[in-house]
């Protein structure tokens, strides 16, 4: 079977007409090697699916523009922690949570930019931080002022 290299930002049509017209079975490409578009996926799907649903999603759209597909999955480490980090980060840490806890306690009410300017958090960070305080009864904000209930926060394990 002849071997057909694949160049980067090569078209998909011009990869599937040569496929299909050798009777190859198989293409080996990375994602930042080939447009995937023409193949059922989207740029910036690089990475390894977030599930087990995504997975099969993601297997159901490959190949489309043929018969028959086989997909395999060829993932690394640096996926697993790349997911871990979105999944370490997608909530407020205590000691960032108990940072804005003392500041308040210290200053009263601050706006969140006085906030931001005393904790030095991103302000999207910061806004996090405060949502969670406010679902958990320890802050409230008056106008444009966050403050402290007096309900005592605690973490949770």
């Amino acid at each position: 079977m002849p071997i057909e290299p694949v160049r980067n930002g090569q078209p998909v049509g011009r990869i599937l007409t040569v496929v299909l017209a050798n009777g190859q079975k198989l293409v080996v490409a990375t994602a930042s090697t080939l447009d995937l578009r023409g193949f059922g996926r989207e740029p910036g799907e690089g990475q390894k699916p977030g599930s087990v649903v995504d997975y099969y999603q993601r297997i159901g759209r490959a190949g489309r523009a043929v018969a028959n597909a086989l997909v395999v999955l060829l993932s690394g480490d640096e996926d697993d922690e790349i997911t871990d980090y979105f999944i370490r980060s997608a909530f407020p840490s205590v000691s960032e949570t108990e940072q804005v806890i003392q500041t308040l306690e210290q200053a009263g009410g601050l706006t969140l930019l006085s906030l931001q300017k005393h904790v030095n958090y991103r302000q999207g960070r910061l806004e996090q931080v405060l949502k969670l305080l406010e679902v958990e009864g320890a802050v409230y904000r008056d106008g444009s002022s966050y403050y402290l209930s007096g309900n005592m926060w605690t973490p949770r394990s």
